[in-house]
Protein backbone atom coordinates (compact mmCIF):
# COMPACT_ATOMS: atom_id res chain seq x y z
CA UNK A 1 0.00 0.00 0.00
CA UNK A 2 1.58 3.41 -1.20
CA UNK A 3 1.61 5.77 1.53
CA UNK A 4 0.86 9.08 0.95
CA UNK A 5 3.38 12.10 0.01
CA UNK A 6 2.55 15.41 2.27
CA UNK A 7 3.52 18.82 0.48
CA UNK A 8 6.42 20.42 1.91
CA UNK A 9 4.69 23.30 3.13
CA UNK A 10 0.77 23.56 3.91
CA UNK A 11 -1.29 27.07 3.14
CA UNK A 12 -0.96 27.08 7.21
CA UNK A 13 2.93 27.03 7.48
CA UNK A 14 3.61 29.40 4.39
CA UNK A 15 1.18 31.94 6.91
CA UNK A 16 3.16 31.25 9.81
CA UNK A 17 6.08 32.03 7.65
CA UNK A 18 4.98 35.10 6.28
CA UNK A 19 3.99 36.30 9.86
CA UNK A 20 7.42 35.90 11.13
CA UNK A 21 8.71 37.76 8.25
CA UNK A 22 6.46 40.37 9.21
CA UNK A 23 7.43 40.58 12.77
CA UNK A 24 10.78 40.92 12.01
CA UNK A 25 10.27 43.90 9.73
CA UNK A 26 7.99 45.63 11.95
CA UNK A 27 10.37 45.03 15.27
CA UNK A 28 13.39 44.67 13.90
CA UNK A 29 14.11 46.88 11.22
CA UNK A 30 12.76 50.07 13.27
CA UNK A 31 15.54 49.17 15.90
CA UNK A 32 18.14 48.74 13.09
CA UNK A 33 17.33 52.11 11.47
CA UNK A 34 17.37 54.03 15.08
CA UNK A 35 20.89 52.31 15.70
CA UNK A 36 21.91 54.33 12.50
CA UNK A 37 20.25 57.55 13.40
CA UNK A 38 22.37 57.57 16.93
CA UNK A 39 25.50 56.59 14.87
CA UNK A 40 25.04 59.73 12.67
CA UNK A 41 23.95 61.77 15.25
CA UNK A 42 27.05 60.55 17.61
CA UNK A 43 29.43 60.83 15.11
CA UNK A 44 27.64 64.80 14.02
CA UNK A 45 28.06 65.60 17.91
CA UNK A 46 31.44 64.45 18.30
CA UNK A 47 32.70 66.83 15.20
CA UNK A 48 30.61 69.76 16.87
CA UNK A 49 31.70 69.01 20.18
CA UNK A 50 35.53 69.59 18.76
CA UNK A 51 34.89 72.55 16.96
CA UNK A 52 33.59 74.23 20.22
CA UNK A 53 36.18 72.73 22.63
CA UNK A 54 38.91 74.14 20.24
CA UNK A 55 37.07 77.55 19.97
CA UNK A 56 36.49 77.65 23.82
CA UNK A 57 40.16 76.54 23.99
CA UNK A 58 41.89 79.61 22.39
CA UNK A 59 39.06 82.22 23.55
CA UNK A 60 40.49 80.94 26.95
CA UNK A 61 44.15 81.53 26.08
CA UNK A 62 43.66 84.59 24.23
CA UNK A 63 42.38 86.19 26.95
CA UNK A 64 44.67 86.30 29.27
CA UNK A 65 46.95 87.87 26.92
CA UNK A 66 44.05 90.70 26.30
CA UNK A 67 43.30 89.33 23.12
CA UNK A 68 39.44 89.16 21.56
CA UNK A 69 37.43 86.08 21.19
CA UNK A 70 36.88 84.28 17.73
CA UNK A 71 33.61 83.58 17.77
CA UNK A 72 32.31 84.94 14.68
CA UNK A 73 31.01 88.67 14.65
CA UNK A 74 28.67 89.83 11.44
CA UNK A 75 29.40 93.36 12.25
CA UNK A 76 31.84 95.66 14.27
CA UNK A 77 30.92 97.27 17.65
CA UNK A 78 30.45 100.76 16.91
CA UNK A 79 33.60 101.90 19.50
CA UNK A 80 35.58 99.62 16.79
CA UNK A 81 34.51 101.23 13.60
CA UNK A 82 35.51 104.43 14.95
CA UNK A 83 39.33 103.32 15.08
CA UNK A 84 39.19 100.78 12.02
CA UNK A 85 43.40 101.60 11.43
CA UNK A 86 43.89 100.64 14.70
CA UNK A 87 42.67 96.95 14.00
CA UNK A 88 44.80 94.38 13.91
CA UNK A 89 44.74 91.86 10.85
CA UNK A 90 43.31 89.35 13.28
CA UNK A 91 39.59 87.02 12.85
CA UNK A 92 38.53 89.30 16.11
CA UNK A 93 38.23 92.30 13.70
CA UNK A 94 36.56 90.70 10.90
CA UNK A 95 33.13 90.53 10.08
CA UNK A 96 31.58 87.43 8.63
CA UNK A 97 28.68 87.00 6.61
CA UNK A 98 27.95 83.02 6.59
CA UNK A 99 30.09 80.40 8.23
CA UNK A 100 31.73 79.29 5.20
CA UNK A 101 33.94 81.84 5.15
CA UNK A 102 34.38 81.84 9.06
CA UNK A 103 35.74 78.26 9.42
CA UNK A 104 38.17 79.34 6.38
CA UNK A 105 39.55 82.03 8.10
CA UNK A 106 39.40 79.69 11.45
CA UNK A 107 41.58 77.39 10.09
CA UNK A 108 43.51 79.76 8.20
CA UNK A 109 42.55 77.65 4.51
CA UNK A 110 44.78 79.76 2.66
CA UNK A 111 47.95 77.78 4.18
CA UNK A 112 46.50 74.18 5.22
CA UNK A 113 49.38 71.77 4.09
CA UNK A 114 51.85 74.92 3.90
CA UNK A 115 54.88 75.58 6.69
CA UNK A 116 52.88 78.82 7.31
CA UNK A 117 49.85 76.98 8.73
CA UNK A 118 49.11 79.27 11.40
CA UNK A 119 45.33 78.41 12.47
CA UNK A 120 43.30 80.12 15.34
CA UNK A 121 42.13 76.83 17.39
CA UNK A 122 44.53 73.56 17.89
CA UNK A 123 46.00 72.06 14.51
CA UNK A 124 44.18 68.57 15.21
CA UNK A 125 40.44 70.88 15.14
CA UNK A 126 41.67 72.71 12.35
CA UNK A 127 40.83 70.19 10.15
CA UNK A 128 38.04 70.48 7.17
CA UNK A 129 36.79 66.90 7.81
CA UNK A 130 35.07 68.32 11.05
CA UNK A 131 33.03 70.21 8.45
CA UNK A 132 31.41 67.43 7.17
CA UNK A 133 29.84 64.40 6.61
CA UNK A 134 29.91 62.38 3.19
CA UNK A 135 27.66 59.95 4.05
CA UNK A 136 25.13 62.51 4.56
CA UNK A 137 25.54 64.47 1.55
CA UNK A 138 28.51 66.91 2.47
CA UNK A 139 31.61 65.98 1.60
CA UNK A 140 34.96 66.76 2.64
CA UNK A 141 36.85 69.76 1.27
CA UNK A 142 39.84 68.47 -1.29
CA UNK A 143 42.43 70.55 -2.74
CA UNK A 144 43.36 74.31 -2.78
CA UNK A 145 41.22 76.85 -2.96
CA UNK A 146 38.14 78.60 -0.66
CA UNK A 147 35.83 76.23 1.47
CA UNK A 148 33.02 76.11 -0.13
CA UNK A 149 29.23 75.83 1.33
CA UNK A 150 28.38 72.26 0.06
CA UNK A 151 31.74 71.24 2.12
CA UNK A 152 30.25 72.39 5.18
CA UNK A 153 27.15 71.40 7.46
CA UNK A 154 27.84 73.76 10.42
CA UNK A 155 25.09 77.14 11.49
CA UNK A 156 27.58 78.90 13.97
CA UNK A 157 26.21 81.43 16.38
CA UNK A 158 27.72 85.15 15.79
CA UNK A 159 28.36 88.32 18.05
CA UNK A 160 28.17 85.58 21.44
CA UNK A 161 29.63 88.01 24.64
CA UNK A 162 30.11 86.67 27.54
CA UNK A 163 26.93 87.86 29.30
CA UNK A 164 25.02 85.55 27.37
CA UNK A 165 23.32 82.73 28.61
CA UNK A 166 24.81 79.64 28.31
CA UNK A 167 22.03 77.54 26.76
CA UNK A 168 22.49 79.11 23.46
CA UNK A 169 22.95 76.78 21.00
CA UNK A 170 26.29 77.63 19.50
CA UNK A 171 26.35 75.15 16.60
CA UNK A 172 24.05 73.55 14.73
CA UNK A 173 23.59 71.34 12.00
CA UNK A 174 22.37 73.34 8.27
CA UNK A 175 19.12 71.72 8.50
CA UNK A 176 17.88 73.06 11.04
CA UNK A 177 15.52 76.78 10.43
CA UNK A 178 18.17 79.40 12.01
CA UNK A 179 15.78 82.32 12.01
CA UNK A 180 13.12 80.44 14.68
CA UNK A 181 16.18 79.95 17.04
CA UNK A 182 16.70 83.38 17.25
CA UNK A 183 13.11 84.18 17.53
CA UNK A 184 12.84 81.40 20.41
CA UNK A 185 15.94 83.16 22.47
CA UNK A 186 14.55 87.15 21.40
CA UNK A 187 17.04 88.40 19.40
CA UNK A 188 15.93 91.65 17.37
CA UNK A 189 15.51 91.46 13.90
CA UNK A 190 17.71 95.11 13.65
CA UNK A 191 21.10 95.21 15.18
CA UNK A 192 21.43 98.13 17.82
CA UNK A 193 24.82 99.67 16.87
CA UNK A 194 26.70 99.18 20.07
CA UNK A 195 26.73 95.26 20.08
CA UNK A 196 25.69 93.40 16.91
CA UNK A 197 22.79 90.85 18.35
CA UNK A 198 22.79 86.98 18.60
CA UNK A 199 22.85 85.66 14.96
CA UNK A 200 23.41 82.82 12.54
CA UNK A 201 25.78 82.16 10.42
CA UNK A 202 24.81 79.55 8.13
CA UNK A 203 26.99 77.96 5.18
CA UNK A 204 26.27 80.66 2.50
CA UNK A 205 24.05 83.17 4.41
CA UNK A 206 23.32 85.26 7.87
CA UNK A 207 20.10 84.12 9.35
CA UNK A 208 17.52 86.65 11.21
CA UNK A 209 14.66 86.18 13.04
CA UNK A 210 11.17 86.55 10.25
CA UNK A 211 9.31 90.02 11.20
CA UNK A 212 6.26 89.63 12.30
Amino acid sequence: MESETKPAFSLFTLGVAIGVLALFFVVLVPACNDAVARAVNDATGARGKDIYVAIVGANTEREQVGLPNVWPKTMLAEDNLKHPQSHPKDIAWFAFQNSTDYFYELFDGANIGTTNHSPYIAFEAADYSKLAYPDRGVPVKKGTGKLRPENNMWCIAGNIRNEMADIIPVLVTRNVDCSSLLQDFGAPVKAPARYPPLAYLTPDTLAYPQKK
